[in-house]
């Protein structure tokens, strides 16, 4: 009925993954700048990651899918908690991060750097609950993820956002 698809990866360390965490809690930075600093550009360049994970892997949870079957289950939700449990209890890591889809397309920008702002600004924005109001952001914040930065052209014709766990200290945004 579902399922997630994840991966240990060595490329973003657990050092860095909480440093930009750390920067998101004030102001959200720039994506370019992370990858300027050597994040992963997007989905498929951290899913073809090489490298050998260390004791300062994190995880990347790359893609979940669940039946419609199940739709009204939570059963997105209960996969995303059962991966994070797994990640954090039987690989020992203690962060990991992930590529949403913004589902509201906002316009942005041409220029990335532009784009990168607008989206950031976009994230930002709250209902009265102080989710945002794109229902995959308010999914992530929901599961204890920090939304740290929109990704201008995730796909082809989407734009999408950069979240991050604290596998062992689960948080509400």
């Amino acid at each position: 009925m579902g399922y997630n698809l994840f991966r240990k990866t060595g490329r973003v360390t657990a050092g860095f993954l909480k440093s930009i965490m750390r920067e998101s809690v004030s102001e959200m930075p720039l994506f370019a700048d992370l990858v300027e600093r050597g994040f992963p550009r997007g989905y498929a360049e951290s899913l073809l990651d090489g490298s050998k994970p260390s004791g300062d892997a994190v995880g990347f949870l790359a893609y979940a899918v669940t039946s419609p079957a199940a739709s009204g289950i939570n059963l997105s939700a209960r996969t995303l908690q059962a991966t994070q449990g797994y990640m954090r209890d039987q690989l020992g890591l203690e962060y990991a991060f992930a590529f949403g889809r913004i589902t509201q397309q906002p316009g942005v920008s041409g220029d990335y750097r532009t784009a990168c702002a607008q989206l950031n600004e976009y994230l930002k924005s709250k209902r009265g609950d102080e989710l945002n109001p794109d229902w995959a952001v308010r999914f992530h914040q929901r599961a204890g993820g920090r939304i740290v930065a929109g990704v201008p052209y995730s796909t082809e014709k989407e734009h999408g956002f950069l979240v991050a766990y604290h596998l062992k200290k689960p948080r509400t945004e």
